[in-house]
């Protein structure tokens, strides 16, 4: 969490329960990981397939294993992930995954 600024803009793209803009890097803990907290029984590890950086812009291509919700629902897939960096700290991240392995996890 400490590559995070503290005013990280965090977008989850897409449409399912954890979509939207989460502004701040306490509501990013807070509204965000502590949801996907209290619904996982395990945390998914990332594993990075490509990064591409230009800049202040990088993007990320990634895929998770090992994620598994209390309710079952497999919770591995695959991430892209575009990030801005100011001074070695990521200020936004728009974030695209997988809306129906999230919605399975909500139960929705």
């Amino acid at each position: 969490m400490s590559a995070l600024h503290e005013d990280l803009e965090f977008n989850a793209m897409g449409t399912s329960p954890v979509s939207g803009t989460y502004q701040g890097k306490e509501a990013y803990r807070s509204q965000l990981i502590k949801r996907l907290d209290d619904k996982l029984e395990s945390w998914p590890v990332p594993i990075i397939d490509t990064m591409i950086v230009d800049g202040n812009l990088a993007c990320l291509q990634f895929h998770a294993t090992g994620g598994k919700g209390k309710n079952g629902a497999d919770f591995n897939m695959s991430y892209c992930w575009v990030l801005h960096l100011e001074n070695q700290q990521i200020t936004k991240i728009w974030g695209y995954y997988d809306a129906f392995k999230m919605n399975e996890l909500f139960n929705i």
